[in-house]
C-alpha cells in the first residue's frame, strides 16, 4: 500500500510539473544527470499497474549513463513512455486469447 501510495504521489507530482512546461512557467535547467537510475526509478513507479494488468516490464540497463539533460523534462518523457506503454499493452490474457485465435 504504501508503495502504491508512493508511485501515485510521484505520478501526480510529474503531471504537475508538466503542466508547469506546458505553460511556461517552469525554466529548463541543463546540469548533469544519471540517466539509468532516472530509467530504474520510473520502472519502479510503473511496476505495480504493469503487475495488475499482467504485465512485466524488465529494465535491461546495467551500465551506468549520464547525460546532460533538464532532469524534469527527462523524467517526464520516460515516465510518460512507460505509463503509456502499460496502459495500451493489452492484458496478458487477452493478449494469450488472441494469439490463440
Amino acid at each position: 500500500m504504501h508503495q502504491a501510495t508512493d508511485n501515485l504521489f510521484k505520478l501526480l507530482h510529474n503531471l504537475l510539473e508538466w503542466t508547469l512546461m506546458q505553460s511556461g512557467s517552469a525554466s529548463i535547467v541543463q546540469k548533469d544527470i544519471m540517466l539509468s537510475d532516472m530509467i530504474a526509478q520510473n520502472v519502479e513507479a510503473v511496476k505495480v499497474r504493469s503487475e495488475l494488468k499482467g504485465i512485466s516490464i524488465n529494465n535491461m540497463v546495467t551500465d551506468t549513463i549520464h547525460a546532460s539533460a533538464d532532469e524534469k523534462i527527462v523524467n517526464s518523457v520516460l515516465l510518460n513512455l512507460l505509463s503509456n506503454a502499460v496502459k495500451f499493452t493489452k492484458q496478458k490474457k487477452q493478449l494469450q486469447s488472441a494469439l490463440m485465435k
